[in-house]
């Protein structure tokens, strides 16, 4: 084994002795990220993702409309590989992201 791979193998155990210190109860979102690995390019798409489908959410219901299986299934493809649809909705509400919008996608898992 080489340096590097010592020095990743020290970084990765600091990692798991961090995310045991997250509040899972304040950060479930975090938490649910760094138990998970998810990239940080991947988790950034989803946020922007989350972001964009709240605008929409907004619109959609000033104008009356209530079903929201499109933007479910818009947040369905932007979440990664790595995480439970249904865990991630779960995990951004505690977290307070978006709350009502993941109210209600909470309605399609």
């Amino acid at each position: 084994m080489g340096y590097n791979d010592d020095k990743v193998k020290q970084l990765e155990y600091y990692i798991s002795l961090l995310t045991m210190t997250i509040d899972q109860e304040q950060y479930p979102f975090f938490f649910l990220v760094v138990n998970n690995q998810v990239k940080e390019d991947d988790v950034q798409r989803l946020l922007h993702t989350v972001e964009k489908l709240h605008e929409q959410f907004e619109m959609e219901k000033q104008e009356g409309l209530l079903c929201y299986e499109s933007i479910f299934q818009a947040f369905q493809l932007a979440v990664p590989s790595a995480l439970d649809v249904g865990e991630t909705i779960d995990a951004l509400e505690k977290q307070g992201v978006y709350r009502q919008l993941m109210n209600e996608l909470k309605k399609f898992t």
